[in-house]
């Protein structure tokens, strides 16, 4: 497997008890720290109050409520950049203006290759370390 640059540490959004595995198995190669938790008010307070340099979501957790999440994502000084990543059970095309307005970056539809999510994840990142503001 190629070794991808991966950002040091991924807070994970998900439910899903498969999908938080999948999810760490795909960066156990990686240096990379991957939290997981389970409520969007956990992920904003950890978000907020932690390290992490990415953020992933599952829109099993966030159905109704992702553009809350990522306005309040967004509010804050410490996560205005923090690069987002939302995995998909469906197209989201309906949703995809609103969530773009709310401070997506980028979001991806299940199944996806584990090359696919790990490519998405560095490519992110590393295009948000040149617009991000310090």
């Amino acid at each position: 497997m190629t070794q991808h640059q991966l950002p040091a540490k991924i807070l994970v959004g998900a439910r899903d008890r498969d999908l938080k595995l999948l999810l760490t198995l795909c960066l156990e190669d990686s240096e990379c720290v991957v939290e997981a938790v389970e409520r969007p008010e956990d992920l904003v307070s950890r978000a907020v109050s932690g390290d992490a340099s990415f953020i992933l979501l599952s829109d099993d957790l966030y159905k109704t409520g992702v553009q809350d999440t990522l306005r309040q994502l967004r509010a804050f000084e410490k996560t205005r950049y923090t690069p987002v990543l939302i995995l998909c059970s469906k197209p989201i095309r309906p949703e995809l203006r609103s969530l773009l307005r709310a401070g997506i970056d980028l979001t991806l539809t299940w199944p996806l290759s584990e090359a696919e999510l790990l490519r998405s994840i560095e490519t992110l990142s590393q295009s948000n370390q040149l617009v991000s503001v310090e």
